[in-house]
C-alpha cells in the first residue's frame, strides 16, 4: 500500500516552528523560547524531541520532480526514496 502526501501535508509534519523567539516541537507542541533553552536550544525538554531545523532537508526527485524529506538523526541519513512515486534517488548521498 502506498500512502500519498502533498507537499503541504509533508510541511505540517515536519516542520519545526520557530517564530518570534519561540520554539514548537513538532512532536508534542510544547512551546519554549530560545533563550530559554540552555545549550539544547532545539531539544524539548518534556519529549526529547530534536527540533534543530538542520535535522530535514527537502530533495527533488528526479522521476516526478516533487519534493520528498530526508531526515539526519545522530548524523545518518535516513535513505533518499520518493514518498510520492517510491524511486530510490541515489544522486543524494
Amino acid at each position: 500500500m502506498k500512502i500519498i502526501i502533498t507537499e503541504g501535508q509533508i510541511k505540517n509534519l515536519i516542520s519545526e516552528t520557530i517564530k518570534d523567539g519561540y520554539v514548537l516541537c513538532d512532536n508534542c507542541k510544547w512551546k519554549w523560547s530560545l533563550k530559554d533553552g540552555g545549550e539544547d536550544k532545539y531539544k524539548c525538554h518534556k519529549c526529547g524531541h530534536n527540533n534543530d531545523p538542520k535535522n530535514e532537508r527537502f530533495l527533488k526527485c528526479r522521476e516526478c520532480n516533487k519534493k520528498f524529506t530526508q531526515t539526519i538523526h545522530k548524523g545518518k541519513k535516513s535513505l533518499p526514496i520518493c514518498t510520492h512515486c517510491g524511486v530510490h534517488n541515489n544522486q543524494y548521498k
